[in-house]
């Protein structure tokens, strides 16, 4: 099936170059193939009526930031990307269907390891979480793009603000008890830091990367979790981000001039690194970030 639809797609998108040449010429003729490609690609690749299981979903991904689930290749976006990915691959192999009896893919034609520059917050730069990339990209392949974002919502959300990482349910390499903390972002620079003051390690500590395995084994399960329940139940989600509960986003929104406070956005809760506003430019960063507790 993939193989006919990579050809129907160069087939029509050849046609349409063509085609496009014989009407205009120059720009004309490339958007005429853009179009012919997006209106003959098969997304969103859908998601089995039986859903995937949670449990497995979270051995597979901590396995796979270790490196043992694919010899050669690990991290944290690869960790969660893979675990949910590949199940989707055997699911569509097994000829599964989603809950309208549609089959599922291309998800066997996608290399999972696609994703192993996200880790360390995109090539260790300290951005956007990996595990939390690796997810998004593969609920980006799942759903449709405003499903997509509902759930990517919810889970940035969870992700800010729960203790984390939980209790392994699961068999771990390393059975040292593990300090849960608060991210309270979405960042990896966050995130890592956070549980390093909590717990008192250094970033390139083996406690600090059993942390951040059993955490691609809880976004992984939980992202499992909210595809089974609102693909196949219709479940609905809470939208409330963190910035809307301080308030900041009230002034600080890009619906807002910039007079009003509209030169900036997001949705992550503002006071976890603008603590007191009025003493940053004069004092910069507090000494309690950054000191290593008693």
């Amino acid at each position: 099936m993939i193989d006919k639809t990579r050809r129907n797609i160069l087939k029509t998108g050849f046609i349409g170059a063509v085609a496009g040449s014989t009407v205009i010429s120059g720009l004309g003729g490339l958007c005429k193939i853009k179009e012919a490609k997006a209106d003959t690609s098969e997304h969103p690749y859908r998601y089995p009526a039986e859903g995937l299981n949670i449990n497995d979903t979270r051995q597979l991904a901590y396995y796979s930031l270790k490196g043992i689930a694919v010899t050669g290749h690990s991290g944290c976006a690869f960790a969660t990307f893979h675990a949910i990915i590949s199940q989707l691959a055997d699911a569509e192999t097994n000829g599964e269907v989603d809950k309208y009896g549609d089959f599922l893919g291309p998800y066997s034609q996608i290399p999972t390891q696609m994703m192993e520059w996200g880790a360390g917050g995109v090539a260790d730069y300290g951005s956007i979480c990996g595990t939390l990339n690796g997810a998004c990209a593969a609920i980006g392949l799942i759903c449709t793009n405003d499903q997509a974002k509902k759930i990517i919502t919810y889970l940035l959300n969870w992700a800010a603000l729960s203790p984390l990482p939980t209790t392994p349910d699961y068999n771990v390499v390393n059975n040292s008890d593990i300090v849960t903390s608060i991210a309270g972002g979405n960042l990896c620079h966050m995130s890592v830091t956070n549980w390093c003051l909590a717990a008192g390690k250094a970033s390139g500590s083996i406690e600090r990367k059993e942390r951040c395995a059993r955490l691609a084994a809880d976004v992984a399960g939980t992202v499992v979790k909210l595809l089974n329940e609102v693909l196949n139940e219709d479940v609905e989600l809470a939208q409330t981000s963190p910035a809307e509960a301080t308030g900041c986003i009230d002034c600080h929104s890009s619906s807002n001039s910039f007079d009003e406070g509209g030169f900036t956005m997001g949705k992550m809760d503002c006071t976890t690194c603008h603590i007191d506003l009025g003493k940053v430019g004069e004092e910069g960063h507090y000494l309690s970030l950054i000191k290593k507790p008693e």
